[in-house]
Protein backbone atom coordinates (compact mmCIF):
# COMPACT_ATOMS: atom_id res chain seq x y z
CA UNK A 1 0.00 0.00 0.00
CA UNK A 2 2.56 2.62 1.20
CA UNK A 3 4.88 1.93 -2.25
CA UNK A 4 2.14 1.96 -4.52
CA UNK A 5 0.82 5.03 -3.31
CA UNK A 6 4.42 6.71 -3.16
CA UNK A 7 4.71 5.61 -7.15
CA UNK A 8 1.02 7.17 -7.90
CA UNK A 9 2.06 10.42 -5.43
CA UNK A 10 5.79 10.73 -7.54
CA UNK A 11 4.17 10.23 -11.01
CA UNK A 12 1.29 13.24 -10.09
CA UNK A 13 3.75 15.38 -8.86
CA UNK A 14 6.13 15.05 -11.60
CA UNK A 15 3.28 15.36 -14.20
CA UNK A 16 1.65 18.90 -12.14
CA UNK A 17 5.08 20.47 -11.82
CA UNK A 18 5.31 19.72 -15.74
CA UNK A 19 2.02 21.41 -16.79
CA UNK A 20 2.37 24.38 -13.97
CA UNK A 21 5.75 25.40 -15.20
CA UNK A 22 6.09 23.66 -19.11
CA UNK A 23 8.83 26.20 -20.06
CA UNK A 24 11.28 24.87 -17.16
CA UNK A 25 11.32 21.34 -19.35
CA UNK A 26 9.84 19.64 -22.56
CA UNK A 27 7.64 17.34 -21.30
CA UNK A 28 5.52 14.44 -23.17
CA UNK A 29 2.92 12.06 -21.64
CA UNK A 30 2.22 8.75 -23.46
CA UNK A 31 1.25 5.32 -22.47
CA UNK A 32 -0.39 2.19 -23.81
CA UNK A 33 -3.54 0.36 -23.21
CA UNK A 34 -3.60 -3.71 -24.27
CA UNK A 35 -6.35 -6.06 -23.58
CA UNK A 36 -5.38 -9.57 -24.53
CA UNK A 37 -7.93 -12.97 -24.36
CA UNK A 38 -6.57 -16.37 -24.22
CA UNK A 39 -7.88 -19.70 -24.22
CA UNK A 40 -5.83 -22.78 -23.59
CA UNK A 41 -6.56 -26.22 -24.15
CA UNK A 42 -5.22 -29.61 -23.56
CA UNK A 43 -2.10 -27.78 -21.79
CA UNK A 44 -1.43 -31.27 -20.10
CA UNK A 45 -1.66 -33.03 -23.25
CA UNK A 46 -4.13 -35.42 -21.82
CA UNK A 47 -7.47 -35.27 -23.55
CA UNK A 48 -9.69 -36.80 -21.21
CA UNK A 49 -8.93 -34.73 -18.32
CA UNK A 50 -11.02 -31.37 -18.85
CA UNK A 51 -8.16 -28.48 -18.33
CA UNK A 52 -9.47 -25.84 -20.93
CA UNK A 53 -8.80 -22.47 -19.77
CA UNK A 54 -10.05 -18.64 -20.65
CA UNK A 55 -9.02 -15.56 -19.30
CA UNK A 56 -8.30 -11.90 -20.07
CA UNK A 57 -5.23 -9.61 -19.26
CA UNK A 58 -4.98 -5.76 -19.27
CA UNK A 59 -1.59 -4.25 -19.25
CA UNK A 60 -2.02 -0.49 -18.71
CA UNK A 61 1.15 1.96 -19.42
CA UNK A 62 1.69 5.39 -18.67
CA UNK A 63 5.13 7.24 -19.64
CA UNK A 64 6.80 11.27 -18.80
CA UNK A 65 9.31 12.15 -20.87
CA UNK A 66 10.83 15.28 -19.94
CA UNK A 67 14.06 16.76 -21.84
CA UNK A 68 15.96 19.35 -19.62
CA UNK A 69 18.15 21.27 -21.00
CA UNK A 70 20.33 20.68 -23.72
CA UNK A 71 22.25 17.28 -22.53
CA UNK A 72 20.15 15.59 -19.72
CA UNK A 73 16.14 14.08 -20.14
CA UNK A 74 14.34 11.89 -17.56
CA UNK A 75 12.17 9.16 -18.81
CA UNK A 76 9.55 7.21 -15.76
CA UNK A 77 7.16 4.58 -17.31
CA UNK A 78 4.56 2.95 -14.84
CA UNK A 79 2.31 -0.27 -15.75
CA UNK A 80 -0.73 -2.17 -14.00
CA UNK A 81 -0.53 -6.05 -15.16
CA UNK A 82 -4.13 -7.75 -14.10
CA UNK A 83 -5.66 -10.40 -14.89
CA UNK A 84 -9.68 -9.35 -15.91
CA UNK A 85 -12.31 -10.48 -12.77
CA UNK A 86 -8.77 -10.34 -10.66
CA UNK A 87 -10.34 -7.77 -7.83
CA UNK A 88 -12.32 -9.65 -5.15
CA UNK A 89 -15.49 -7.20 -5.99
CA UNK A 90 -15.73 -4.73 -7.96
CA UNK A 91 -14.54 -2.04 -5.10
CA UNK A 92 -11.34 -3.59 -4.63
CA UNK A 93 -8.12 -2.22 -5.27
CA UNK A 94 -5.04 -4.55 -6.03
CA UNK A 95 -2.57 -1.90 -5.12
CA UNK A 96 -0.48 -3.12 -8.45
CA UNK A 97 1.15 -0.34 -10.06
CA UNK A 98 4.64 -0.52 -10.35
CA UNK A 99 7.81 1.36 -12.65
CA UNK A 100 8.70 -0.85 -15.27
CA UNK A 101 10.89 1.96 -16.30
CA UNK A 102 12.73 5.12 -15.31
CA UNK A 103 16.02 6.49 -16.47
CA UNK A 104 18.06 9.50 -16.46
CA UNK A 105 19.52 9.89 -20.14
CA UNK A 106 22.60 11.75 -20.45
CA UNK A 107 23.40 12.67 -24.46
CA UNK A 108 26.16 14.33 -25.68
CA UNK A 109 28.20 13.76 -22.67
CA UNK A 110 31.66 15.53 -22.53
CA UNK A 111 30.58 17.06 -25.68
CA UNK A 112 30.93 13.56 -27.40
CA UNK A 113 28.42 11.33 -29.10
CA UNK A 114 28.53 9.27 -26.04
CA UNK A 115 25.12 8.54 -23.97
CA UNK A 116 23.95 7.08 -20.78
CA UNK A 117 20.82 5.70 -19.19
CA UNK A 118 20.55 5.28 -15.41
CA UNK A 119 18.08 3.76 -13.95
CA UNK A 120 15.66 0.64 -14.71
CA UNK A 121 15.83 0.74 -18.69
CA UNK A 122 14.18 -2.26 -21.47
CA UNK A 123 17.12 -3.64 -24.02
CA UNK A 124 16.52 -5.13 -27.16
CA UNK A 125 19.70 -6.24 -29.52
CA UNK A 126 19.77 -8.27 -33.16
CA UNK A 127 16.48 -10.28 -33.34
CA UNK A 128 15.94 -10.35 -29.39
CA UNK A 129 17.68 -14.29 -29.28
CA UNK A 130 20.18 -12.78 -26.46
CA UNK A 131 17.70 -9.78 -25.03
CA UNK A 132 14.88 -8.77 -25.81
CA UNK A 133 11.89 -6.30 -24.67
CA UNK A 134 9.65 -9.75 -23.65
CA UNK A 135 6.53 -7.54 -25.02
CA UNK A 136 4.70 -10.50 -25.54
CA UNK A 137 5.04 -11.27 -21.84
CA UNK A 138 2.23 -8.58 -19.49
CA UNK A 139 4.64 -7.26 -17.81
CA UNK A 140 7.62 -7.05 -20.25
CA UNK A 141 11.26 -6.93 -19.17
CA UNK A 142 13.89 -4.36 -18.00
CA UNK A 143 17.02 -4.14 -16.15
CA UNK A 144 18.07 -2.03 -13.55
CA UNK A 145 21.61 -0.57 -13.91
CA UNK A 146 23.84 1.08 -16.57
CA UNK A 147 23.92 1.48 -20.10
CA UNK A 148 26.17 3.62 -21.92
CA UNK A 149 25.83 3.77 -25.54
CA UNK A 150 28.74 5.35 -27.88
CA UNK A 151 28.16 6.42 -32.18
CA UNK A 152 30.64 5.43 -34.22
CA UNK A 153 31.25 7.77 -37.41
CA UNK A 154 31.33 5.82 -40.53
CA UNK A 155 30.83 2.37 -38.32
CA UNK A 156 27.92 2.48 -36.26
CA UNK A 157 27.40 1.96 -32.71
CA UNK A 158 28.92 0.51 -29.45
CA UNK A 159 27.03 -0.35 -26.25
CA UNK A 160 28.55 -0.85 -22.51
CA UNK A 161 26.36 -2.12 -20.24
CA UNK A 162 26.04 -3.50 -16.16
CA UNK A 163 22.32 -4.29 -15.08
CA UNK A 164 21.88 -5.85 -11.76
CA UNK A 165 19.29 -8.66 -12.06
CA UNK A 166 19.38 -9.98 -8.34
CA UNK A 167 20.33 -7.99 -5.23
CA UNK A 168 20.11 -9.19 -1.47
CA UNK A 169 22.03 -6.61 0.39
CA UNK A 170 19.27 -4.24 1.83
CA UNK A 171 16.16 -6.16 0.83
CA UNK A 172 14.45 -7.25 3.74
CA UNK A 173 14.07 -11.18 4.70
CA UNK A 174 10.48 -12.20 3.06
CA UNK A 175 10.77 -9.67 0.08
CA UNK A 176 11.46 -11.71 -3.27
CA UNK A 177 12.43 -14.79 -1.57
CA UNK A 178 10.20 -16.87 -3.93
CA UNK A 179 13.25 -18.49 -5.80
CA UNK A 180 13.63 -21.00 -2.62
CA UNK A 181 16.78 -19.33 -1.51
CA UNK A 182 18.04 -19.66 1.67
CA UNK A 183 19.21 -16.01 2.26
CA UNK A 184 20.49 -16.51 6.23
CA UNK A 185 24.17 -15.45 6.70
CA UNK A 186 24.96 -19.71 6.97
CA UNK A 187 23.39 -20.74 3.86
CA UNK A 188 23.35 -19.59 0.42
CA UNK A 189 23.29 -16.01 -0.69
CA UNK A 190 23.76 -15.64 -4.40
CA UNK A 191 23.54 -12.09 -5.99
CA UNK A 192 23.39 -12.03 -10.12
CA UNK A 193 24.63 -9.43 -12.39
CA UNK A 194 25.01 -9.24 -15.94
CA UNK A 195 27.25 -7.61 -17.88
CA UNK A 196 27.96 -6.92 -21.73
CA UNK A 197 29.45 -5.35 -24.88
CA UNK A 198 27.31 -5.08 -27.97
CA UNK A 199 28.74 -4.19 -31.28
CA UNK A 200 27.17 -2.80 -34.19
CA UNK A 201 28.73 -2.40 -37.45
CA UNK A 202 27.04 -0.87 -40.73
CA UNK A 203 28.94 -2.80 -43.46
CA UNK A 204 26.70 -1.20 -46.10
CA UNK A 205 22.94 0.09 -46.61
CA UNK A 206 22.24 -3.84 -46.94
CA UNK A 207 24.64 -5.61 -44.66
CA UNK A 208 25.19 -4.96 -40.56
CA UNK A 209 27.46 -7.40 -38.36
CA UNK A 210 26.96 -7.75 -34.69
CA UNK A 211 28.96 -8.83 -32.04
CA UNK A 212 28.74 -9.29 -28.68
CA UNK A 213 30.32 -10.26 -25.09
CA UNK A 214 27.95 -10.86 -22.32
CA UNK A 215 28.64 -12.72 -19.07
CA UNK A 216 25.86 -13.74 -16.36
CA UNK A 217 27.98 -13.01 -13.35
CA UNK A 218 26.55 -15.27 -9.78
CA UNK A 219 28.33 -14.60 -6.60
CA UNK A 220 26.76 -17.37 -3.65
CA UNK A 221 28.49 -15.53 -1.07
CA UNK A 222 30.91 -16.58 1.44
CA UNK A 223 30.31 -20.60 1.68
CA UNK A 224 31.78 -23.56 3.52
CA UNK A 225 32.88 -26.67 1.33
CA UNK A 226 33.15 -29.85 2.88
CA UNK A 227 36.04 -30.04 5.81
CA UNK A 228 37.22 -26.77 5.04
CA UNK A 229 37.39 -24.05 7.93
CA UNK A 230 37.80 -21.15 5.91
CA UNK A 231 34.98 -19.71 3.54
CA UNK A 232 34.97 -20.33 -0.09
CA UNK A 233 33.81 -17.26 -2.62
CA UNK A 234 31.36 -19.13 -4.85
CA UNK A 235 31.85 -17.47 -8.33
CA UNK A 236 29.90 -18.40 -11.20
CA UNK A 237 30.08 -16.72 -14.90
CA UNK A 238 28.62 -17.46 -17.50
CA UNK A 239 29.97 -15.77 -20.72
CA UNK A 240 28.41 -15.50 -23.68
CA UNK A 241 30.27 -14.55 -27.45
CA UNK A 242 28.38 -14.22 -30.30
CA UNK A 243 27.64 -12.47 -33.49
CA UNK A 244 25.02 -11.69 -35.86
CA UNK A 245 25.10 -10.76 -39.65
CA UNK A 246 22.12 -9.54 -41.84
CA UNK A 247 22.09 -8.98 -45.39
CA UNK A 248 18.92 -7.63 -47.40
CA UNK A 249 18.59 -6.93 -50.79
CA UNK A 250 16.72 -4.20 -53.05
CA UNK A 251 15.15 -7.55 -54.46
CA UNK A 252 13.40 -8.66 -51.64
CA UNK A 253 15.89 -11.33 -50.25
CA UNK A 254 16.90 -10.82 -46.58
CA UNK A 255 19.03 -13.42 -45.21
CA UNK A 256 20.52 -13.73 -41.61
CA UNK A 257 22.69 -15.55 -39.30
CA UNK A 258 23.49 -15.97 -35.56
CA UNK A 259 26.39 -18.04 -33.90
CA UNK A 260 26.94 -17.77 -29.85
CA UNK A 261 29.32 -20.23 -27.65
CA UNK A 262 29.13 -20.14 -24.11
CA UNK A 263 32.20 -20.91 -21.36
CA UNK A 264 33.15 -20.31 -17.58
CA UNK A 265 31.90 -21.83 -14.59
CA UNK A 266 28.76 -22.76 -13.17
CA UNK A 267 29.26 -23.36 -9.07
CA UNK A 268 26.77 -26.55 -8.05
CA UNK A 269 24.96 -26.76 -4.60
CA UNK A 270 25.01 -30.63 -4.22
CA UNK A 271 23.58 -30.14 -0.77
CA UNK A 272 25.28 -29.98 2.93
CA UNK A 273 28.32 -32.02 4.37
CA UNK A 274 27.55 -34.71 6.60
CA UNK A 275 27.05 -32.51 9.51
CA UNK A 276 24.54 -30.71 7.80
CA UNK A 277 25.19 -27.13 8.23
CA UNK A 278 28.25 -26.68 5.36
CA UNK A 279 27.62 -25.99 1.69
CA UNK A 280 29.27 -28.75 -1.10
CA UNK A 281 30.55 -26.38 -3.48
CA UNK A 282 31.31 -28.56 -6.55
CA UNK A 283 32.19 -26.48 -10.26
CA UNK A 284 31.20 -27.21 -13.88
CA UNK A 285 33.19 -26.07 -16.88
CA UNK A 286 30.71 -24.17 -19.81
CA UNK A 287 30.63 -25.64 -23.12
CA UNK A 288 27.86 -24.83 -25.11
CA UNK A 289 26.89 -23.60 -28.48
CA UNK A 290 23.45 -22.40 -30.30
CA UNK A 291 23.01 -20.82 -33.96
CA UNK A 292 20.56 -19.78 -36.11
CA UNK A 293 20.32 -19.57 -39.61
CA UNK A 294 17.11 -18.04 -42.14
CA UNK A 295 16.14 -16.29 -44.92
CA UNK A 296 13.14 -14.46 -46.31
CA UNK A 297 11.57 -13.81 -49.72
CA UNK A 298 9.27 -11.06 -50.34
CA UNK A 299 7.80 -10.91 -53.55
CA UNK A 300 4.97 -8.46 -55.09
CA UNK A 301 1.19 -9.50 -54.65
CA UNK A 302 -1.31 -7.88 -56.15
CA UNK A 303 -1.49 -4.49 -54.64
CA UNK A 304 0.74 -5.51 -51.56
CA UNK A 305 3.35 -8.05 -51.14
CA UNK A 306 3.24 -11.81 -49.92
CA UNK A 307 7.03 -13.55 -48.34
CA UNK A 308 8.10 -16.87 -47.96
CA UNK A 309 10.60 -17.67 -45.01
CA UNK A 310 12.63 -20.82 -43.67
CA UNK A 311 14.61 -20.67 -40.23
CA UNK A 312 16.93 -23.20 -38.67
CA UNK A 313 17.63 -23.21 -34.74
CA UNK A 314 20.28 -25.21 -32.82
CA UNK A 315 21.27 -25.00 -29.54
CA UNK A 316 23.54 -27.55 -27.88
CA UNK A 317 22.16 -30.30 -24.74
CA UNK A 318 24.45 -32.42 -22.28
CA UNK A 319 24.11 -35.63 -22.70
CA UNK A 320 25.08 -36.35 -18.83
CA UNK A 321 27.96 -37.68 -19.46
CA UNK A 322 30.98 -35.64 -17.76
CA UNK A 323 29.16 -34.34 -14.22
CA UNK A 324 32.22 -31.94 -14.01
CA UNK A 325 30.52 -30.35 -17.79
CA UNK A 326 27.65 -27.90 -18.41
CA UNK A 327 27.17 -28.45 -22.41
CA UNK A 328 23.36 -27.55 -22.36
CA UNK A 329 23.69 -23.95 -24.10
CA UNK A 330 21.96 -21.44 -21.28
CA UNK A 331 19.22 -18.31 -22.99
CA UNK A 332 19.71 -15.45 -21.62
CA UNK A 333 16.77 -13.01 -21.77
CA UNK A 334 14.88 -13.91 -24.75
CA UNK A 335 11.36 -12.53 -26.55
CA UNK A 336 11.45 -16.20 -27.07
CA UNK A 337 7.84 -16.57 -28.90
CA UNK A 338 9.07 -14.56 -31.62
CA UNK A 339 10.70 -17.16 -33.46
CA UNK A 340 10.55 -20.59 -31.67
CA UNK A 341 6.41 -20.98 -32.02
CA UNK A 342 3.39 -18.46 -30.09
CA UNK A 343 2.70 -21.21 -28.03
CA UNK A 344 6.10 -20.56 -25.65
CA UNK A 345 6.66 -24.64 -25.07
CA UNK A 346 10.34 -24.08 -26.58
CA UNK A 347 12.98 -22.10 -25.45
CA UNK A 348 16.44 -21.94 -27.18
CA UNK A 349 18.25 -25.00 -24.95
CA UNK A 350 18.97 -28.39 -26.16
CA UNK A 351 16.65 -27.91 -29.28
CA UNK A 352 17.50 -28.08 -33.07
CA UNK A 353 14.35 -26.36 -34.62
CA UNK A 354 13.52 -25.97 -38.27
CA UNK A 355 10.48 -23.34 -39.40
CA UNK A 356 8.59 -22.58 -42.28
CA UNK A 357 6.15 -19.21 -43.09
CA UNK A 358 4.35 -17.75 -45.71
CA UNK A 359 2.75 -14.75 -45.21
CA UNK A 360 0.90 -12.14 -47.24
CA UNK A 361 0.01 -7.93 -46.70
CA UNK A 362 -2.68 -7.17 -49.28
CA UNK A 363 -2.74 -3.77 -48.20
CA UNK A 364 -1.44 -1.34 -45.42
CA UNK A 365 -3.69 -2.63 -42.95
CA UNK A 366 -4.10 -6.41 -43.41
CA UNK A 367 -1.60 -9.16 -42.75
CA UNK A 368 -2.00 -12.85 -42.63
CA UNK A 369 0.49 -15.33 -42.05
CA UNK A 370 1.71 -19.14 -40.89
CA UNK A 371 4.61 -21.14 -39.48
CA UNK A 372 5.26 -24.50 -39.48
CA UNK A 373 7.98 -25.63 -36.87
CA UNK A 374 9.13 -28.94 -35.95
CA UNK A 375 11.38 -29.54 -32.57
CA UNK A 376 13.27 -32.21 -31.79
CA UNK A 377 16.58 -32.42 -29.03
CA UNK A 378 19.95 -32.65 -29.46
CA UNK A 379 20.39 -34.29 -26.55
CA UNK A 380 17.64 -37.08 -25.72
CA UNK A 381 19.05 -37.54 -22.44
CA UNK A 382 19.27 -33.90 -21.68
CA UNK A 383 15.56 -32.02 -20.52
CA UNK A 384 12.73 -30.16 -22.59
CA UNK A 385 13.14 -26.70 -22.10
CA UNK A 386 10.19 -24.03 -22.44
CA UNK A 387 10.53 -20.35 -23.74
CA UNK A 388 11.37 -19.33 -19.76
CA UNK A 389 13.93 -21.92 -19.88
CA UNK A 390 12.96 -24.00 -17.07
CA UNK A 391 12.52 -27.43 -17.72
CA UNK A 392 8.63 -28.76 -19.10
CA UNK A 393 6.95 -30.73 -16.45
CA UNK A 394 10.12 -32.31 -14.77
CA UNK A 395 10.18 -34.87 -18.00
CA UNK A 396 13.70 -36.57 -17.67
CA UNK A 397 15.18 -38.05 -20.75
CA UNK A 398 17.17 -40.99 -21.97
CA UNK A 399 19.68 -41.67 -23.85
CA UNK A 400 17.32 -44.19 -25.68
CA UNK A 401 14.56 -42.08 -26.44
CA UNK A 402 14.25 -40.55 -30.20
CA UNK A 403 15.02 -37.13 -30.41
CA UNK A 404 11.41 -35.76 -32.15
CA UNK A 405 9.72 -33.60 -29.61
CA UNK A 406 7.11 -32.30 -31.57
CA UNK A 407 5.27 -29.79 -34.13
CA UNK A 408 3.49 -26.60 -33.73
CA UNK A 409 1.46 -24.79 -36.20
CA UNK A 410 0.54 -21.34 -35.72
CA UNK A 411 -1.30 -18.73 -38.01
CA UNK A 412 -1.87 -15.62 -37.40
CA UNK A 413 -3.75 -12.22 -38.51
CA UNK A 414 -3.18 -8.51 -37.64
CA UNK A 415 -5.26 -5.60 -38.33
CA UNK A 416 -4.04 -2.02 -37.65
CA UNK A 417 -6.16 0.61 -39.02
CA UNK A 418 -3.72 3.04 -37.64
CA UNK A 419 -0.41 3.22 -36.26
CA UNK A 420 -1.33 3.27 -33.24
CA UNK A 421 -4.29 1.01 -32.63
CA UNK A 422 -3.46 -2.92 -34.14
CA UNK A 423 -5.76 -5.78 -33.63
CA UNK A 424 -4.23 -9.17 -33.93
CA UNK A 425 -5.48 -13.24 -33.38
CA UNK A 426 -3.31 -15.87 -33.11
CA UNK A 427 -3.88 -20.04 -32.87
CA UNK A 428 -0.99 -22.33 -31.46
CA UNK A 429 -1.47 -26.02 -31.81
CA UNK A 430 1.44 -28.23 -30.43
CA UNK A 431 1.87 -31.97 -31.81
CA UNK A 432 3.03 -34.17 -29.36
CA UNK A 433 6.75 -36.00 -30.74
CA UNK A 434 8.02 -39.67 -29.79
CA UNK A 435 10.35 -38.10 -27.22
CA UNK A 436 7.40 -36.22 -25.19
CA UNK A 437 5.82 -39.41 -25.20
CA UNK A 438 8.08 -41.35 -23.96
CA UNK A 439 9.55 -38.96 -21.31
CA UNK A 440 5.74 -38.85 -20.12
CA UNK A 441 5.32 -42.78 -20.19
CA UNK A 442 8.56 -42.97 -17.90
CA UNK A 443 7.81 -39.93 -15.88
CA UNK A 444 3.94 -42.26 -15.54
CA UNK A 445 5.49 -45.53 -13.87
CA UNK A 446 7.40 -47.04 -17.07
CA UNK A 447 9.66 -49.42 -15.38
CA UNK A 448 12.32 -48.41 -17.66
CA UNK A 449 12.74 -46.38 -20.87
CA UNK A 450 13.37 -49.48 -22.88
CA UNK A 451 9.49 -49.71 -21.88
CA UNK A 452 8.71 -46.21 -22.38
CA UNK A 453 9.94 -46.78 -25.97
CA UNK A 454 8.32 -49.71 -26.42
CA UNK A 455 4.78 -48.28 -25.24
CA UNK A 456 4.43 -44.33 -25.17
CA UNK A 457 2.04 -42.88 -23.46
CA UNK A 458 -1.17 -41.98 -25.60
CA UNK A 459 -1.10 -37.90 -25.51
CA UNK A 460 -2.67 -35.55 -27.79
CA UNK A 461 -2.49 -31.93 -29.17
CA UNK A 462 -2.81 -28.37 -26.88
CA UNK A 463 -4.06 -25.24 -28.55
CA UNK A 464 -3.97 -21.69 -27.46
CA UNK A 465 -5.70 -18.85 -28.79
CA UNK A 466 -4.53 -15.40 -28.23
CA UNK A 467 -6.58 -12.29 -29.35
CA UNK A 468 -5.09 -9.02 -28.21
CA UNK A 469 -6.34 -5.45 -29.05
CA UNK A 470 -3.60 -2.37 -28.29
CA UNK A 471 -3.64 1.40 -28.03
CA UNK A 472 -0.71 3.48 -27.85
CA UNK A 473 -0.98 7.01 -27.48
Amino acid sequence: MRENTLVRGVALAVLSLALANPAAAEVEVGGQVRVRETIKSNHDFMSDVGNSDNFATLRTRVNISSQVGEFGSAFIEFQDTRVLGEPVSTVTSLEQVDLHQGYIHIQNAFNKPLEFKLGRTEMAYGQHRQIGTLGWSDTGRAFDGVLAMVDVESFGWVHFFGMKTKETGGIAVGVNDGDGIDRTDGGQNPETAFLGMYVHYDASEEAQIEAYVLDSYTDNGDVMAAGDTDPTDAIGSRITVGGRVRVRSEGGIDVYGEAAYQLGTAPEFLGTDSGGSEAVLDGMDIAAYALVLGGNYSFAAGEGKAWLGAEFNMASGDDGADATEDKTYHQLFPTGHAVLGYIDFVGWQNIQALQITAGIQPNDSWRLWASFHNFSLVEAADAWYAANGQAVGGLVGDTAFSSGLGSEIDVSVRFQPEPSLRFEGHLANWMPGDWQKQATALAGGAASAAEAVSSPADLSSALSVFLLSTLTF
